[in-house]
This record gives structure tokens, sequence and C-alpha cells, in this order.
């Protein structure tokens, strides 16, 4: 019978610290960090990194809100919206010139979200967003070989996108929600 190998504290600790190393060198000296990125590898590190954020995120929302549900739903929606977003940018890439890899591309989607870890904070978030989406900007450039200008125009198409269907989600929501009742008179 094959013993089953748990995590120890060391393990745990190790990864945790190369979490926050990640962390630091990508808000401190994002040039640096994406320019010795590697774009292979399997995505454990990033998935890795990406689940730790996600949850110290959650946490501060939980915080903030006081709503165990809705840090949940915030873990849950970043988790997916990463692997779509970043499916998406890989698309994007390629058809502004990029040669990169849907590994690349995620890797630079997840990294380039570690400013996202605040988005639970009044007004920091709005600081968080705009360095992100440069960071996005980075790290694409990177992953697919793309001039600046091109990668800008790869997250702006991503952005556009991300802000139609943020409009579309919320008119339809508010449509259901507050869906006038039928009075029975004709004309009503």
């Amino acid at each position: 019978m094959e013993k089953q190998l748990e995590p120890t504290p060391s393990s745990t600790a190790n990864i945790l610290t190369e979490t926050i190393e990640t962390f630091k060198a990508i808000i401190l000296s994002p040039s640096e960090f994406f320019q010795n990125m590697p774009l292979d590898g399997g995505l454990q590190k990033p998935v890795v990194f990406l689940l730790i954020a996600s949850v110290v995120s959650s946490l501060g929302i939980l915080v903030i809100s006081q709503q165990p549900l809705q840090a949940v739903q915030e873990l849950g929606v970043r988790l997916v919206t990463s692997f779509v977003s970043a499916a998406y940018l890989f698309l994007i890439c390629r058809g502004v010139g990029g040669q990169g890899t849907f590994e690349g591309t995620f890797r630079a989607f997840v990294y380039a979200s570690a400013p996202a870890i605040f988005s639970w904070v009044p007004l920091v978030n709005v600081l968080a967003v705009i360095y992100t989406l440069f960071l996005l900007k980075m790290g694409l450039e990177k992953a697919h070989d793309l001039s600046p200008q091109r990668s800008m125009t790869a997250v702006g198409i991503w952005l556009v996108t991300l802000i139609v269907l943020i409009v579309i989600v919320t008119m339809a929501t508010t449509a259901a929600v507050f869906k006038p009742k039928e009075s029975g008179i004709p004309g009503i």
C-alpha cells in the first residue's frame, strides 16, 4: 500500500513565500518580472498564485461586506473568468499578430491581475484596475512577442468587450428584477 504524502508545513510555507515574492516582483519590478517570466512549464505555478491571490481578495471582501456568500462568489468568479479571459486574450493576440501560446497568455493574465488582490479596498480598487491593465499590456508583449501598440490594442479590445458584457448583464438583471407587473388593464 502506497503512503499518501501530505504537504508539510515547510512546503506550504515555501508556496506562500514564493507567492509573496512573486507578488512583490510583479508590483515593484514589472518590467523585469515579465521579461523573465517563463512562457511554459505548466499551469501549476500561475494557478497556485491565482488561488492564493483570489482567497486573499475574497477574505478582504468578507471583512468589508460581512457577507460570506459574496466572498465565495468572488472567489469562484475570479477563477472561472481568469481562464475565460486568458482564452479570449489568446485569440485577440493571435488576431493582432501575436505568436504566443495559451499558457503564456494565461501566465501573463494571472500575474498581471496581481493588483486585484486589493479589489475590495475602496478607491485603491480603481488604481488596481488601471495598474492591472498596464501590467497586462506588458505581459502580453512578452507572451506574444507583440509591439507595445499591438499589445495595447489587444488589451483595449478585451476591455471594451468586458465593458459591453457587463452592461448587457446589468441591463438584463435590472430588467428581470424590475419587470413591471401586468395590471390586467389593456394598455396599462
